[in-house]
Parts: structure tokens; sequence; C-alpha cells
């Protein structure tokens, strides 16, 4: 029991710096950027979370889609769940571009309709 604790502590501690870190960077960036750019915290969100599949996090293993038959049927053991954390990486940076593109248009059309010739008077 005595030996869990301190883990545990660490471990509270390194969620504690991440969440407080990620709340920054997202706040600074938000706030620097959000007048001239379509910036959502959901893409930094993302983005992160493909770096850290992409790095094969071992926090993120229960995030990976695999079965048992992955882990028997595979002839180089780490190399099938390594595939699936580079595929999940690869779908959040996807799902980080579709959360910019949708921002842009988005902007674009603020933009527009706040144009003088298209508002009703």
């Amino acid at each position: 029991m005595v030996m869990i604790l301190p883990g545990i502590c660490q471990s509270l501690r390194w969620s504690a710096l991440t969440s407080a870190l990620t709340s920054a960077l997202t706040s600074a960036l938000t706030s620097a950027v959000a007048p001239s750019l379509p910036l959502n915290p959901s893409v930094l969100f993302q983005a992160m979370l493909g770096i850290f599949f992409s790095a094969k996090s071992a926090v993120l293993i229960e995030d990976v889609p695999f079965t048992e038959e992955d882990i028997r049927n595979d002839k180089n053991p780490p190399q099938n769940i390594y595939g699936l954390y580079n595929q999940v990486g690869i779908n959040c940076f996807i799902a980080a571009g579709i959360y910019v593109a949708v921002g842009a248009v988005s902007l674009c059309q603020v933009r527009l309709n706040k144009r003088q010739e298209y508002m009703v008077t």
C-alpha cells in the first residue's frame, strides 16, 4: 500500500500539470489568435492526441482498437499494436484538419455576412 501511494501522487501531479499546461496553452492561443484564425480548443486537443498516439503513449492503450486476435496472430508482437497507434494518430490529425477547415469556412461566412451590402436595413 505504501509503495502504491507515491505512484498515485506522482500520477496525480502529472495529470494536474498536463491539464494546467493544456488549459494555459489553449487560452493563450485562442486569445492571441482567435480574431484572425478559427482556432478552437478542440483543434489543439485533437492535434495533441495525434502527437501522443504517434509517440505510442502507453496511457492511451485503452483507446487503441485491438482484439486478442491482433495480439495472437502477430509474428512480431508490438508491430500490429504500433500500427493501430499510428492509425488512430492519423485519424486525430485528420479530425484536427477538418476542425480547421470548418472553422475557416465559418470565418469566411461571418465576414461575408458582416458586409454592408448584404445587411438588411
